[in-house]
């Protein structure tokens, strides 16, 4: 009995099972792909706290800004900018 009503059914319930299934993996992909993007970011934000820590450590222990950029590969830019808050604080 293919065309009976139960054998619309059990197509009909296997394709919103077929959807509920795509829909999981689509939301653990984007959620997946959220974390490795937060957890990128996060990584860049410490590396630049850290680096305004050492700058600002060398400034304050006497070390010229065009010493600091020689020994660590920061633009002097960055580190005025940093000399810069330090003279605002």
């Amino acid at each position: 009995m293919a065309g009976s009503p139960e054998g619309s059914l059990k197509r009909w319930l296997k394709q919103i099972n077929e959807a509920r299934e795509k829909a999981i993996r689509d939301h653990n992909s984007q959620m997946s792909s959220a974390l490795r993007r937060g957890m990128k970011q996060g990584m860049q934000q410490g590396m630049k706290l850290g680096q305004a820590s050492l700058i600002r450590n060398m400034l304050k222990n006497g070390v010229t800004p065009e010493a600091i950029a020689k020994m660590t590969d920061i633009s002097l830019e960055e580190i005025e900018a940093v000399k810069n808050q330090i003279t605002a604080e």
